[in-house]
């Protein structure tokens, strides 16, 4: 997997465009970086929730990894998902109103 281009952040952590470096299929991988126990819940709840979460309007968990970052401070969570290639929830949302993007 070749990480591409990172897609945007949020409070625990990334994510990037990946490129399978065999079949060239295209990913969003989310890397999530915890410092504290009950960050370190939240995630582990979060992958727990992706791999049970099956609908038509979610993205899917491809491939998850977890274990102790290479600094020795913290944990890293990886989430290998689908890719949302329609655009963002605010665009997504801003066209099924009629209106052009809050956000682009």
């Amino acid at each position: 997997m070749q990480l591409v281009r990172q897609l945007g952040e949020g409070g625990f952590g990334f994510v990037y465009l990946a490129r399978h470096t065999l079949s060239g299929d295209e990913f969003a991988v989310k890397r999530m970086l915890v410092q504290d126990r009950e960050s370190r819940e939240l995630a582990e709840a979060e992958v727990r929730l992706m791999k049970d979460l099956r609908h038509p309007n979610c993205l899917g968990l491809v491939a998850s990894s977890q274990g102790p970052r290479e600094s020795g401070h913290g944990y890293e969570f990886l989430l290998v998902m689908d890719l949302a290639t329609r655009g963002t929830l605010a665009q997504l949302a801003a066209t099924a109103r009629g209106k052009s993007p809050l956000v682009t």
